[in-house]
């Protein structure tokens, strides 16, 4: 989200009032990819802070209803509001550091430390809003080591997928394309893969950037269907290279659904997709989210 940080979408989220509600204006016939599709709501972080209400109108009316949020720290000042409003809260992003113990690149960013402090804290304010999933969005450049180093952050993965396995909550990791990079005849993802245990830590997994990293999307859910819980959806520019960086990436890299060279029908249709409880629509760069969105969803409502 490049307009906004996120400490001023919390700090700013105080302008949504707990108990808001509002009847929908529109009806749609569900279909069962609908019944499923939600949003990350960082996509709409800038326009939450100057247009709250007429956002979540907005999303609503659009035909979805599961939410998934870019801060931990959003669900006791947004879980009111989203829930009064229609939607379901299902999942959550949570810093890195959480997992590492290394604060420095956080804080690096300008960010205030969190006061919820260590990663038991955090369950316990999950499980207080019923969360189903906690998600680690991101490694830091500056964390990101050898492939041993990958090895023990796997196993700092499953010692907190373990303790969120006790609160009935789903830990998982979610995917950009550095993890993909080879790596002495392997790669971080594959040493993760062979780490996790896959009822403990499974993958969000984000379309966009394992088409990026040259991924076969089709054959990677087929292949690794039963360690996938999530799947974030937002399309490629059909100029996209590959590559394994992101800061090579252009504006006109980031497409909404159907826009670009992604080929959707191919891997939705799956009966392996299919059976992923739900899929985040998530638009990292957007010059007019909403209406990319509603493309988005057309699209998808056709499919």
């Amino acid at each position: 989200m490049k307009d906004i940080s996120r400490r001023e979408f919390i700090a700013t989220s105080s302008c949504l009032l707990p108990g808001l509600k509002f009847v929908s204006s529109q009806s749609f016939q569900q279909t069962p990819l609908m019944n499923k599709l939600g949003l990350q709501l960082a996509c709409v972080q800038d326009k939450l802070v100057s247009q709250p209400q007429q956002t979540l109108e907005y999303i609503y009316n659009l035909g979805l209803r599961h939410i998934e949020l870019p801060e931990i720290r959003l669900l006791k000042r947004l879980h009111p509001v989203l829930t009064g409003m229609g939607f379901k809260v299902h999942s959550s992003y949570f810093a890195s550091p959480y997992i590492t113990k290394n604060w420095e690149p956080y804080l690096a960013f300008g960010k205030a430390k969190p006061k919820i402090e260590t990663f038991s804290e955090l369950i316990e304010e999950a499980s207080k809003y019923n969360l189903s999933y906690l998600v680690c969005p991101d490694i830091f450049p500056q964390d990101r080591g050898d492939l041993e180093w990958y090895s023990s952050f796997s196993e700092w993965m499953n010692e907190a997928g373990k303790a969120c396995q006790e609160a009935g909550i789903q830990l998982c990791y979610h995917n950009h394309n550095f993890e993909f990079q080879p790596v002495e005849n392997t790669s971080p993802f594959e040493v993760m893969l062979e780490t996790f245990d896959p009822e403990l830590v499974k993958f969000e997994v984000d379309i966009f950037w394992l088409s990026i990293a040259g991924v076969n999307i089709q054959n990677f859910i087929k292949e690794y269907q039963e360690q996938i819980a999530l799947l974030h959806l937002g399309d490629l520019g059909s100029d996209a290279p590959q590559s394994y960086r992101a800061i090579t990436l252009g504006q006109k890299m980031y497409q909404s659904v159907g826009k670009g060279k992604i080929d959707f029908r191919s891997f939705l249709q799956l009966k392996e997709t299919a059976d992923i409880p739900y899929y985040f629509l998530n638009l990292e760069q957007s010059e007019n989210i909403l209406e990319d969105l509603k493309t988005s969803v057309e699209y998808l409502k056709n499919l």
